[in-house]
């Protein structure tokens, strides 16, 4: 995953922020946001959720970031 992310994150580096989290560390917040698998890919806009992919669906990624540019 780690490559992909990479690479989104130069693709879209004037318009989305990309990062990746240690879940175990933050296991309040995997609650609040529901992830129930790995990956999962949240799409925020000011605050609020706009998409959410769940597992290495660099298709469904893209669409939703695309969609919301």
């Amino acid at each position: 995953m780690a490559p992909m992310l990479t690479n989104f994150g130069s693709d879209y580096q004037s318009c989305a922020y990309i990062t990746a989290y240690y879940t175990d560390a933050i296991q309040d917040i995997v609650e609040e946001c529901r992830v129930e698998a790995l990956p999962t890919f949240l799409l925020l806009k000011e605050g609020v959720e706009k998409g959410r992919v769940v597992g290495a669906k660099v298709g469904d990624l893209n669409t939703i970031i695309m969609g919301n540019i």
